[in-house]
């Protein structure tokens, strides 16, 4: 595990999993425990195709991180946001969406993917340094609580890195 999670108390909190991919995000990992939280929310862009796979434990809601979220202002207490902000065209509109459905002093644990110009594809459109998304962070309402360079958990090429971050909204 490359961020501390289990150090915070979710007793009677509201989590979300943004851009949770198919299997319900953290939801559906037996080696978090997210015990006490009051709701789990997962959303995904691609949520009517993966809830009809049926491959979740918990249902999975509409939500398109380089649009508008469908939740109301400061609506979570954490929020996890695993592979997903790099996706977008926008990264600094994902992180104000982010911040925007994140309540003050609430606790944002992000997976953000490090590729060079080479490994750019389809899916992966920025070429994103730790400093880059520092910036972002910076600017959108967040102040960084934790950060950790790896490599990238959703491969064994000793070639992509991520950053794995906790974040607070201000």
């Amino acid at each position: 595990e490359a961020l501390s999670m289990n150090d915070y108390d979710y007793d009677g909190k509201t989590i979300g999993d943004i851009g949770c991919g198919p299997f319900g995000g953290i939801f559906s990992c037996e080696t978090l425990k997210l015990e006490g939280s009051d709701s789990h929310v997962a959303v995904d862009l691609l949520a009517d195709e993966y809830n009809r796979m049926k491959s979740s434990p918990v249902e999975i809601i509409y939500g398109d991180l380089s649009k508008q979220l469908p939740f109301e202002d400061g609506y979570f207490d954490y929020l996890v946001c695993t592979n997903a902000i790099d996706h977008i065209p926008k990264v600094k509109h994902g992180f104000k969406e982010l911040r925007r459905v994140l309540k003050k002093g609430g606790i944002a644990f992000l997976h953000v993917h490090l590729r060079t110009k080479k490994q750019l594809n389809k899916a992966h459109v920025h070429v994103l340094t730790v400093g880059k998304v520092e910036s972002v962070i910076r600017k959108t309402g967040f102040t960084q609580i934790e950060s950790k360079e790896d490599l990238d958990w959703v491969n064994d090429d000793n070639s992509r890195k991520a950053v794995y971050m906790i974040l607070q909204a201000i």
